[in-house]
Parts: structure tokens; C-alpha cells; sequence
């Protein structure tokens, strides 16, 4: 795959794992300046379908078997390098497991996501740590790149 300017993203594309040029990043995925440039590794939301809204729940919540491991790389801009990247996230629990990384390395960014829900019915007195679960998993899909020239 060749990005604008000439840069070949063939090191990094392997069987099972998204590549993407820099400049084709959707802008709500992106912010540029010219010395700075912002953006969010986690393309693709793929689990934040369901919302979990309320504070308390008096039902239980019913778990659809959920799992997936996605590897991105990111060919940064010519003459940028990353400044601030944000830290490795890890959950388990008995009843979900999630792990996300973020990698500078060669002009480029990885980011490495996994999800697992074996299915299950989550009692309402246990809404609250799904609920915490959730939120982290969906905050992790926001984290900031920092790049700067």
C-alpha cells in the first residue's frame, strides 16, 4: 500500500491487521495544526453498539458471546514523530476480558486491541462493574496520539 508522498505501508500489512496512511484517517479521527497533530489509533468502534446509559439497573443484563483482536497501523506524516501516546489498558474479570496497546516504531503507530464476552446474564446488583467495564473499554477507543514536527 503506497500513502501520499511515496511511503509504502507493505512492513507493516500482514495477514489480519488494518494499515492506514495518516491522511486517510477520517477528520472526526483527527486534528491537524502545523506543528501538532492529534489522533485517535481506534479507527473503528466495532463493540459500542450496546450503551449502558443508566446509573442503576433493576433487570439483569444479558451478555451476547463478543470477541475480537484487531491490529492497526499507522503511517505517520513525513516529518512528525510521536510526543505523548497513551498507556497500555488491561481488564479481566470473571466475566470479560479486554486488553488495548498503543507501539511507536519506524514512523508509525500499532495499536492492538482484544475482546472477549463469553456469554452470560449479569445480575443488576452487579450492573455497576459492567457499567465501569464498558465505560473503560469505550475510553480507551478515545485516547489521544500526540504527534509534533
Amino acid at each position: 500500500m503506497q500513502c501520499s508522498g511515496g511511503s509504502s505501508l507493505d512492513r507493516f500489512c500482514t495477514a489480519g491487521c488494518e494499515c492506514y496512511c495518516f491522511a486517510g484517517i477520517s477528520q472526526g479521527c483527527a486534528q491537524a495544526a502545523r506543528k501538532m497533530q492529534i489522533f485517535r489509533a481506534a479507527v473503528f468502534r466495532q463493540f459500542e453498539a450496546v450503551r449502558l446509559n443508566e446509573k442503576t439497573r433493576k433487570q439483569p443484563v444479558v451478555l451476547n458471546v463478543d470477541a475480537f483482536e484487531e491490529k492497526i497501523h499507522i503511517l505517520l506524516p513525513q516529518g512528525f514523530k510521536v510526543d505523548e501516546i497513551p498507556d497500555a489498558v488491561t481488564v479481566n474479570s470473571e466475566y470479560r476480558n479486554y486488553q488495548a496497546g498503543w507501539a511507536s516504531e519506524l514512523g508509525s503507530v500499532t495499536f492492538t486491541r482484544k475482546l472477549e464476552v463469553p456469554p452470560r446474564t449479569v445480575p443488576a446488583a452487579q450492573y455497576t462493574q459492567l457499567k465501569k467495564f464498558l465505560d473503560t473499554v469505550y475510553g480507551s477507543s478515545n485516547q489521544p496520539v500526540v504527534l509534533m514536527r
